[in-house]
């Protein structure tokens, strides 16, 4: 199952609410992994224009999910 591309807000404030390892298994569950965190980091970048509480509660658990899946680019991003 992947999540439509303009609608990755919601699986952003799931991911904020679970452990490191359901959060990745969250991520690996949508989709491809390494294309899901991509897809994640640029929602993460936009909602902080229009929403900075919003990504800055996001961000923690998606750098979490790049850093324990080793995912380079998002890990830089």
């Amino acid at each position: 199952m992947t999540a439509p591309a303009s609608d990755l807000s919601p699986l952003l404030d799931e991911l904020a609410g679970l452990t490191p390892a359901e959060a990745i298994a969250r991520v690996r569950a949508a989709g491809d992994a390494q294309q899901m965190l991509a897809r994640l980091s640029d929602d993460v970048e936009r909602m902080a224009m229009s929403n900075l509480t919003r990504a800055l509660a996001a961000a923690p658990s998606l750098v979490s999910v790049a850093d324990q899946l080793a995912e380079p680019q998002a890990q830089a991003r």
